[in-house]
């Protein structure tokens, strides 16, 4: 099973460990405000708690499941990166399904923070959207005129959650819906047949990094 380099979370690594630029405006109310702090709280707990080279692979896996539990609202994103298909899955091929979604998204990132590298990312402002918020923002990188980079989040259950990363205007969460959907047509419109290839997927990325 192959996974495009361009998924909703292939930049996560620059972007987590870089939002330490000082370059933050106003942003356009209170809940706008929240969002552009919680993107920036994020970036300061990533430094701390991913980027120490004294750290084993273990414990910076654990670290960035805490993070990514905390930041992302992981079981939405899952279901609807999985879409209509969703609907189609049993509760255990559920339940499966999210723990391999997690499972995934540590495994492939986790452990390259120990790469860390300098890269800036300057946030500018925010724009409210009813009940969610974009927080826009630039990777600013020396070998070209940098990426745009904007975070949606939303506020279910009374906190800040991210729900997807769109890199110059591409949502990273339909790159990757698009990307499991094509293994599931090939696999006969099973769910079971992307849980299967996400199962080898996880396995041996996170048996390689301990």
């Amino acid at each position: 099973m192959k996974f495009s380099r361009l998924t909703f979370l292939t930049l996560i690594l620059g972007v987590f460990i870089a939002v330490v630029s000082p370059t933050a405006q106003g942003a356009a109310d209170e809940f706008g405000d929240g969002a552009h702090k919680f993107i920036r709280s994020l970036a300061d707990q990533a430094m701390t708690s991913l980027t120490d080279k004294k750290l084993n692979e273990a414990d910076r896996q654990s670290n960035f499941r805490k993070l990514l539990s905390e930041y992302f609202d992981v079981s939405s994103l899952g279901k609807w990166v999985l879409g209509r298909y969703w609907r189609r899955a049993s509760k255990v091929e559920r339940a499966e399904y999210l723990n391999l979604f997690e499972d995934l998204i540590v495994g492939t990132y986790a452990n390259r923070f120990r790469e860390y590298t300098t890269e800036m990312l300057s946030i500018s402002n925010t724009t409210s959207l009813g009940n969610s918020a974009i927080v826009h923002s630039l990777m600013e990188r020396k070998d070209d005129k940098g990426l745009r980079v904007d975070w949606r989040v939303k506020f279910p259950d009374g906190r800040y959650k991210i729900v997807d990363i769109m890199i110059e205007g591409v949502s990273m969460a339909q790159t990757q819906r698009s990307e499991f959907s094509s293994v599931i047509r090939r696999n006969g419109g099973k769910v079971s047949g992307l849980i299967s290839a996400l199962r080898g997927k996880t396995e041996k990325l996170l048996t390689q990094s301990n």
